[in-house]
């Protein structure tokens, strides 16, 4: 559950609106996020509406289900990789090889995160992340900028919703 005490307020215009597609054009069902960060991890939430007459497809498999993804890049070294973090409704998540990472930093990008999810009805599902900055990889005194993108897979309508769409 979205807790304004814990997200800014959970105020519309401090959110990031994802509702662009690959090609980042409009799409008509946005999805909000919020980001925050401490020196031990990064916390995203993500507020996703829905087209409340087709159900949520709650398995988890990457884009047959609905689900969230974030994708971080260290900025800086050219050979840092593309780390991967997909969630779905019911609860589970998982660590994505997608973008070719190699299998020890994909395994570590999984270890002591922490992912909720809720339905909120049939035309909202919410999910929030605690995120490692060591499970990244990742020093926040060091690492002052980090590439990343946010993502949603909504089923109903065979939508891809990004913050940027990625081409």
């Amino acid at each position: 559950t979205l807790n304004a005490a814990e997200w800014d307020g959970l105020a519309q215009n401090k959110a990031m609106v994802l509702a662009q597609d690959p090609e980042g054009e409009k799409v008509a069902l946005r999805s909000l996020a919020y980001l925050a960060y401490d020196d031990q991890a990064l916390y995203v939430a993500f507020d996703n509406q829905v087209d409340p007459a087709k159900p949520l497809r709650l398995g988890g498999k990457w884009g047959q289900d609905d689900a969230v993804e974030v994708a971080v890049r260290q900025t800086g070294a050219k050979d840092a990789p593309i780390l991967i973090l997909r969630g779905y409704p019911k609860g589970s998540f998982e660590s994505s090889a997608e973008a070719e990472a190699p299998a020890a930093a994909v395994k570590r990008a999984a270890s002591g995160v922490q992912y909720q999810a809720r339905v909120a009805g049939p035309d909202r599902w919410t999910a929030e992340w605690r995120i490692p900055w060591a499970s990244l990889g990742l020093d926040p005194a060091k690492d002052k900028r980090i590439a990343m993108n946010l993502s949603v897979r909504k089923t109903a309508g065979d939508l891809w919703v990004l913050w940027q769409g990625t081409g």
